[in-house]
C-alpha cells in the first residue's frame, strides 16, 4: 500500500499489485489475506479482520489496549489472531542470526533498502520532523557522524 506518487517504485521492488491508500479502502476491497502487518500502526485488528483469510494474522508493531485484548482472546477462540510484534524483547541470538538473514537479502539483492534521507544525530530533530510530516519516500537513517543531508 503506498500513494499514487510512490507507485512506480512500489513495482520496481517487486509489488505485482499496489493498492493506492488515498482512493481505496484495502480492507473493504474485497481481496483476502494471509496476514495483514501494519508496520505504522495506522489501522487496527477490526478494521482489518475481513479481509483476513482463515486462518490469517493481523500484525502491528504499535501496541494499544485494544490489541492487547484482543490478542489472547483471538489466539484462543478467533480464526483470524491479532498479534503485536515486540521483536526487540527476543533474544539476542535470534535477532543475530536475522539480522544475519537480512544482510544475505541485501548482499544477494532479493532486499533493496530504499534511503530517502540521512541526517546526522544531531539533526535528529530534523528527522523525526521529516518522518511525522508524513509521505516520505523511503527509509530516514541517522548516523553516528557529522556527515548526512
Amino acid at each position: 500500500m503506498c500513494s499514487r506518487p510512490g507507485a512506480s517504485l512500489v513495482r520496481e521492488l517487486g509489488a505485482s499489485a499496489v493498492v493506492d491508500y488515498t482512493t481505496t479502502d484495502f480492507a473493504r476491497a474485497g481481496q483476502a489475506y494471509d496476514v495483514i502487518f501494519d508496520v505504522a500502526g495506522t489501522s487496527s485488528f477490526g478494521h482489518c479482520r475481513g479481509a483476513l483469510n482463515r486462518p490469517g494474522i493481523y500484525l502491528t508493531t504499535a501496541p494499544s489496549p485494544a490489541i492487547m485484548l484482543q490478542m489472547p482472546w483471538t489466539s484462543r477462540f478467533g480464526s483470524r489472531k491479532a498479534t503485536v510484534a515486540f521483536t526487540g524483547l527476543r533474544p539476542t541470538a535470534d535477532k543475530r542470526h536475522d539480522l544475519a538473514y537480512v544482510s544475505e537479502l541485501v548482499a544477494t539483492a532479493a532486499l533493496r533498502p530504499v534511503i530517502g534521507a540521512s541526517y546526522p544525530l544531531a539533526r535528529i530533530a530534523d528527522a523525526h520532523r521529516r518522518v511525522e510530516a508524513g509521505h516520505k519516500r523511503g527509509n530516514i537513517v541517522v548516523t553516528m557522524t557529522d556527515d548526512g543531508a
